[in-house]
């Protein structure tokens, strides 16, 4: 099975984390909030989403899913990494882009190796060209 790495614990990250380790893939949840992290760590999630705590739990008892907020880390070692996190909108409804553009920035810092890089989170057309 794949290395994974989530990157962005949110709506989006922790449900696709926890069901990518679901089924059997490895996957490393990778967020710069430390109480988070910790939280999720213990099996904790931090919001309701029908069938997510057993996911996570599941995962974590199989250590199939783990968290982190050691971004060299978690990079490194994995084959695909997903980008999750927000792209609130601006008042002209444009979506921010500032997470997404550091988040990339701070993969190819730690990149040692080819990577499968997935962006999940909302961005308009043509972000990726």
């Amino acid at each position: 099975m794949a290395r994974l790495c989530v990157v962005g614990l949110g709506y989006v990250g922790l449900v696709t984390a926890s069901c990518f380790a679901s089924l059997g893939h490895g996957v490393v949840g990778l967020d710069k909030d430390q109480g988070k992290i910790d939280l999720l760590s213990r099996g904790v999630s931090t919001f309701f989403e029908p069938g997510l705590d057993e996911l996570l739990k599941n995962g974590l008892g199989k250590s199939l899913l783990s968290f982190t907020d050691d971004f060299k880390t978690a990079v490194s070692q994995a084959e695909i990494v997903f980008i999750c996190v927000g792209t609130p909108p601006h008042e002209n409804g444009m979506a921010e882009m500032s997470q997404v553009e550091e988040v990339s920035r701070c993969i190819a810092g730690s990149m040692n190796g080819y990577k499968l890089i997935v962006e999940k989170s909302t961005v308009p057309a043509g972000t990726a060209l």
